[in-house]
């Protein structure tokens, strides 16, 4: 269309881009996302988390993962080793309670590697230094931004009979859920599945990413 070929000469100087990890992998609907938007980037950096393992308290959120086993766990969420050709470096996070941070030698490869966009794809409550602060880290979450910000993704709108579920890319911030928004979308509750409706919700999430960056 048109369009979309007004969208292709606008970004004929793509992205430089660095895609944070979690022991090199991605899932599939990961990979589809970047797949969906590589004529958009130019993928300079994988930095790859190795030590990215949060203390978790099992019994007390014990229904969150019985639904994560059962239901989240499909062909969306199966992981790949990331093949993208790029630079690839390995570290290990720093943490502070419940939030992560990026080593000093990780910070200074980003700013001398000149990366416009980080997309963050692993970590969990990352903290952005402030030699930083000039670099989006772009951050799905599945979930309506406006009523429904907890984890399993999805399941408090099902509860709810709520009839959609949202999915953003939102820049990440040092404040919990506060980031700019860049990127929305949803897909409908299948009310007697939830596997059925996280498939739903993952299957569009590929199309996000490609949004958030035009």
């Amino acid at each position: 269309s048109i369009y979309n070929k007004n969208i292709e000469l606008f970004f004929v100087k793509k992205f430089r881009v660095a895609i944070l990890v979690d022991q090199n992998s991605v899932t599939y609907w990961q990979k589809e996302a970047l797949n969906h938007a590589l004529n958009l980037i130019n993928v300079e950096l994988i930095l790859s988390c190795e030590n990215n393992h949060p203390k978790r308290n099992y019994f007390r959120h014990f229904l969150y993962y019985v639904l994560n086993f059962l239901c989240l766990r499909n062909n969306f969420t199966k992981r790949y080793p990331i093949s993208l050709q790029a630079q690839k470096v390995k570290f290990n996070c720093l943490s502070n309670g419940s939030w992560q941070s990026l080593p000093s030698e990780i910070r200074a490869i980003i700013l001398k590697k000149r990366i416009q966009v980080v997309i963050k794809f692993g970590m969990s409550l990352l903290k952005i230094d402030e030699q930083l602060s000039n670099v989006p880290f772009l951050s799905y979450h599945h979930g309506d931004p406006d009523k429904y910000r907890g984890r399993p993704a999805g399941f408090y709108e099902l509860i709810n009979f709520e009839r959609k579920i949202g999915v953003i890319i939102q820049a990440l911030s040092n404040k919990i859920d506060a980031g700019e928004i860049y990127a929305f979308g949803s897909s409908k509750i299948i009310h007697h599945s939830y596997r059925e409706t996280s498939k739903r919700f993952f299957s569009i999430s590929k199309f996000l990413l490609r949004d958030a960056l035009i």
